[in-house]
Parts: C-alpha cells; sequence; structure tokens
C-alpha cells in the first residue's frame, strides 16, 4: 500500500496503534487527491505519503496528549482540595493556639527557628503569627484568604446563586467562610468568565483535532489550488458544503476518530483566521 511503508510502523507502534489496521487503500488515496482536486500524476506520491503521516501522528501525538488532560470536574475536585487544607491548616492553628502553652511555644519556636527558609524582606515566619494570642487578623490567616481566593477563582464553575446571607446560627465555620469566600470571588461578569474559561479548556479537550488541523492548513496549502476553507452550512443534508472539511473527515474517520462534521469545520475555520492573523502581522 502506497500510504502503509514500513518505516512508518514503529512510530504509530509506540502509541499502541498498528499501521496495518488502517484502511489506506488505494481508494482512500484517490479519494484524497480528488477532494485536492489533484490525481497520482501530478503529485510527488513519496512526499504526499510522508504529508499524510504526518497528519496521522500528529493527530495520534494530540490524542494521547490529549488524554492526559484533566476533566474539568477533576480540576475542580483538584482546586477544592487545596482549598480544604487551606482552611484545615487555620483550624490546626487556632487549635494549637487553645492547647495549653503550645502556642506561645510555637511562636517561640518560629522566632528562634536555628536555620530559618524562608525570610523575604525581613518577614520571617514568626512575623506571619503577628498579633497577641494569633490575631485572627494575622498576615498568615491573610495570605491564606487570599491564596483560597485564588483557588476559587481559578474553578470552572458555572455561577450559581449564593445561599442566603449567614447570620452564623444555622451554618458551620467552614460553611461561612466558603460562602465568603465565593462572593470575594466573584467578578462583574461571572458568566462570561465561566463561557470563556469552559471554551478555552474544551479547546484543550479536542487537542487532537487541532494538530491535525494545523498540519492540514499546511498540507493543503502545498498540494491544492483550492481554497482552504470550512464551507457554509446549508441544510442538515449538505452540513458544510466544503472539499477541505470532506478531505478532514475522510482522514479523521480513517485514523479512528469520531468528530461531529460541525466540530471539525469549527477547527478548520479558527485555523484559516489565526493562519490569515498571523501572515498579516
Amino acid at each position: 500500500m502506497i500510504l502503509k511503508p514500513y518505516a512508518f510502523t514503529s512510530p504509530l507502534a509506540r502509541y499502541g496503534y498498528d499501521l496495518d489496521a488502517f484502511p489506506f487503500d488505494d481508494a482512500y488515496l484517490d479519494r484524497l487527491l480528488r477532494l485536492m482536486g489533484r490525481d497520482r500524476t501530478g503529485i510527488d506520491l513519496h512526499d504526499f505519503t510522508q504529508d499524510h503521516f504526518n497528519l496521522l501522528y500528529g493527530f495520534v501525538q494530540g490524542e494521547a496528549r490529549e488524554a492526559a488532560f484533566p476533566s474539568v470536574e477533576e480540576e475542580t475536585k483538584t482546586l477544592t482540595r487545596a482549598q480544604d487544607a487551606a482552611w484545615k491548616l487555620l483550624e490546626a492553628l487556632n487549635t494549637v493556639r487553645l492547647t495549653g502553652a503550645a502556642g506561645q511555644r510555637l511562636k517561640a519556636e518560629a522566632e528562634a527557628l536555628p536555620d530559618r527558609r524562608f525570610e523575604r524582606n525581613g518577614v520571617t515566619v514568626a512575623d506571619l503569627f503577628a498579633g497577641p494570642d494569633f490575631d485572627p487578623q494575622s498576615p498568615l490567616r491573610a495570605l491564606l484568604f487570599d491564596l483560597r481566593v485564588a483557588l476559587q477563582r481559578a474553578k470552572i464553575e458555572k455561577p450559581r446563586d449564593l445561599p442566603a446571607p449567614f447570620d452564623g446560627t444555622d451554618t458551620s465555620a467552614k460553611e461561612q467562610a466558603d460562602r465568603w469566600i465565593r462572593l470575594v470571588a466573584r467578578d462583574d461578569d461571572p458568566e462570561q468568565r465561566y463561557r470563556d474559561r469552559h471554551a478555552e479548556h474544551g479547546h484543550s479537550a479536542n487537542f487532537g483535532l487541532t494538530v491535525f488541523a494545523w498540519r492540514l492548513w499546511d498540507m493543503w496549502q502545498k498540494y491544492s489550488d483550492l481554497p482552504f476553507t470550512e464551507g457554509r452550512y446549508e441544510s442538515a443534508q449538505v452540513n458544510y458544503n466544503s472539499p477541505t472539511v470532506d478531505f478532514a473527515e475522510t482522514c479523521l474517520k480513517a485514523f479512528g476518530a469520531k468528530y461531529p462534521r460541525s466540530l471539525i469545520a469549527k477547527r478548520l475555520r479558527q485555523v484559516r483566521e489565526l493562519a490569515a492573523a498571523e501572515e498579516a502581522q
């Protein structure tokens, strides 16, 4: 098979793919060339084979990287665990303060550390416990508060109404603190922030398709005189009438991918617009 030289076997095997399993037959090759407005007599088949493999290999590598990306839910759980850890540290230190003379010994030992690993602009660990009896407004408490707010803002969470204002009678101290963190972390347009973050994460979630689209852009300029375009949505039957989309869909199906045609068209449009912007600079 023209599109299955032996040299491509080992690179694909590293990602768990068998080159012989791909349906790269003569009919597939001729369809790709036809969609580019070419035939076998007008191109260097050796170069085309290498460039087609680059499409496949880029997609495979992108899929492997995509598989390592955590989901939004996994990210949120990780950020929440860090928030809870910051709260637990404050609670633990407060318990130390209330445990006999342990709090005062902690402050004394923090001031007398023999080998300090932290000191910034004259500020030491002991200074973080400033104030009498671990002042609730100590620098350490402020630092951890800012950290918890930053962790909250790093989440991709659909905005929701906050619970009714707390009065301290029906909720725990942690629930009150979490509610306050969520309130402070909000910005002027939480809905837009959520949409932007979710779209950004979705772009990463289809990384294999993104790599494929960029490599197809280079390949299309090399072999085809037809415009690289996502076409136009005309009807459910036509659905983005474009030889570029047809080419991409044919390849991706042969690669074993199952992207909706609308997503393929969207990614090709993004690549075309970004490439045009780069050329205009």
